[in-house]
């Protein structure tokens, strides 16, 4: 729903609101009046509440609540956020350093989750009030910084709940592990959204924004296309187990991380080298490649790809193993290695990545896997196996 749309569900008018708020909070010309969230973006519905921010340096502000006015204005309640002018110009100071800085993940994890959000809603804002003060300020937010933000804040995450995965999996708490592998999916699309310019950090709105993503939006990412809607994709890898079978999970939680692998790298790549032909494709130029016939093995939770200074790297988050560099090539064909396509298909896909030695490239590849001991391995079932020792006695 747009915002023209939900006024006139409500049956009112900005205007209107606008002159609730200069009667009630009695505004100055050095304030600034702006509406953004859900309503603003499109993303909201006739029950949302209608966001409004006032930047101010006053503190005769009437609240109502900690650091917000509620007015009703008709039958729509108007959430009015008091935000100070000096708060609001050191977030932006910080975020800007921030954007300066050498390029290392974890520091965006400096903003909290509402400053975040608030800088975002800065920058997707509409002024109604003190417009050319608010335009500074929507000026001194890049949308390309804002989504290097979130990816940079979803791929420290993510690492961090890979190496939990490893952790859990040793541990023998397959069901942990189910809800950490959850949360990894999010974060993975958080990044994949990022590389699309969605900007909004909210965690409730990623359907949505999954949704408007184009129906070719796989074309570009390597690995084996699904052939469903970036939507359906991630409904499909959320759903869980039936059963709480270790192995189900293991299985499940490692789809996920192989979705991760084919995300992050692509997504950084994406932003950071923006002036960089596209990666290459290994897909074959059509969907499947998933079947019956020998597939290639999985990669385990903890093994991740970076992109670093215009090079990939493969390594284990935890221990001290060696880490690889790769080629866009060699990247693009390790996405393969997903524990579903099969070797078949991959063979196809390296022939078309690199004609004359296909096979060579495959097996240089699995060479390369084996020697980094890269491979996953399924949970011993310790009660099956006694079963089975038993009989064999």
């Amino acid at each position: 729903m747009q915002l023209t749309d939900f006024l006139n569900h409500h049956g009112i008018t900005l205007d209107q609101i606008i002159a609730q708020i200069k009667t009630t909070l009695n505004l100055t010309p050095d304030d600034s009046l702006f509406v953004s969230g859900s309503v603003v973006e499109g993303l909201g519905n006739e029950k949302s509440d209608l966001d409004l921010f006032l930047v101010t340096s006053r503190q005769d502000i009437p609240l109502t609540s900690l650091d917000a006015v509620l007015l009703i204005t008709g039958r729509c309640p108007v959430d009015v956020r008091v935000v100070q002018r000096s708060e609001v110009e050191q977030l932006l100071n910080r975020f800007n350093a921030w954007a300066k800085q050498a390029r290392c993940p974890r520091n965006a994890t400096g903003f909290s989750p509402d400053e975040r959000k608030l800088l975002h809603q800065i920058r997707s804002g509409q002024a109604v009030c003190g417009a050319e003060y608010f335009r500074q300020l929507q000026d001194g937010i890049q949308l390309t910084d804002l989504v290097r933000h979130r990816l940079d804040c979803a791929q420290y995450l993510a690492s961090t709940i890979q190496v939990d995965l490893a952790g859990l999996r040793s541990a023998g708490d397959q069901h942990s592990m189910l809800f950490a592998a959850q949360e990894l999916l999010g974060l993975t699309v958080d990044a994949l959204l990022a590389a699309y310019n969605h900007s909004n950090p909210d965690w409730k709105w990623r359907v949505r924004q999954l949704t408007d993503l184009t129906a070719d939006w796989e074309r570009k990412l390597p690995g084996r296309r699904s052939g469903m809607s970036a939507r359906d994709l991630y409904l499909s890898l959320h759903s869980a187990p039936r059963r709480g079978n270790p192995n189900a999970i293991l299985k499940h939680a490692l789809r996920i991380a192989a979705f991760s692998r084919r995300v992050f790298p692509w997504a950084e790549y994406r932003l950071l080298s923006s002036n960089l032909p596209p990666l290459p494709s290994s897909q074959g130029g059509a969907e499947g490649g998933a079947g019956t016939g020998r597939t290639l093995p999985n990669l385990d939770l903890d093994v991740t790809v970076r992109y670093r200074h215009e090079k990939f790297e493969v390594l284990r988050l935890n221990g001290d193993g060696q880490i690889f560099c790769l080629s866009p090539n060699e990247y693009s064909l390790l996405c393969l290695f997903d524990g579903e396509t099969t070797k078949e298909y991959a063979l196809s896909a390296a022939g078309m990545t690199c004609k004359e030695s296909g096979s060579e490239f495959l097996e240089e590849m699995l060479a390369l896997i084996r020697y980094g001991d890269f491979e996953a391995q399924e949970i011993l079932d310790e009660k099956a196996l006694s079963t089975i020792l038993r009989i064999e006695l």
